[in-house]
């Protein structure tokens, strides 16, 4: 028995200590935290996926701009974003790019509930094959898609997340928001933000 909670304990070491300090409301967060390092202060909330990312390819994320070809200058820039735990949509993207990754990002939708009516409907396949859509925004193409689906305009999620009108319309027709903006979102319609990043191929 002694063997095996030391086998298990070595095990916790080796994978990093993935419980997170509690808020400082004095409640409990649960959940996977990441191992005690110099960035460990930073709660990231809206970050962490990166900083997760950058340690599972074993690189310190304070040394991640040794990974491109301008380190003193991407190094500072996600140092700074790390300390205010937010950057904007666009430059997530830049900071994958510039390292041979592509990211996209987009919203997972809670399972509709099954339904009890005893039956299941099979629809012809015209009725349910996906028409094609043109969209105005590339960067914020999720955000867009989300919104048609459920037809919620811009002012409606503007009141829904507290911010204003005119920062919702900003957004759009920049193609651009902060990833805190996106979490906010998030945590107002109950979805899952997914971070999906593949190795570049172009």
């Amino acid at each position: 028995m002694e063997k095996m909670k030391e086998t298990q304990r070595k095990t916790a070491q080796a994978a990093g200590d993935r419980t997170e300090a509690a808020p400082e409301t004095g409640t409990e967060k649960a959940g996977p935290s990441r191992p005690e390092t110099p960035y460990s202060k930073f709660k990231g909330e809206n970050l962490g996926f990166m900083i997760d990312f950058l340690l599972a390819l074993g690189v310190n994320p304070f040394q991640y701009g040794k990974m491109t070809d301008s380190p003193n200058n991407y190094e500072t820039q996600l140092r700074k974003s790390l300390k205010d735990d937010d950057m904007k949509v666009t430059k997530a993207y830049r900071m994958f790019e510039v390292i041979g990754y592509k990211l996209e990002i987009d919203f997972a939708e809670p399972p509709e509930p099954e339904s009890d009516s005893g039956y299941a409907l099979v629809l012809p396949s015209e009725l349910t094959e996906q028409k094609e859509v043109e969209y105005h925004n590339e960067n914020l193409r999720f955000l867009e898609a989300y919104m048609r689906r459920h037809k919620i305009k811009k002012m409606q999620l503007a009141r829904d997340i507290g911010v204003s009108a005119g920062a919702v319309m900003a957004w759009l027709k920049v193609d651009d928001m902060l990833l805190s903006h996106v979490n906010m979102i998030r945590k107002r319609y109950g979805l899952k933000v997914i971070y999906k990043i593949t190795e570049k191929t172009d």
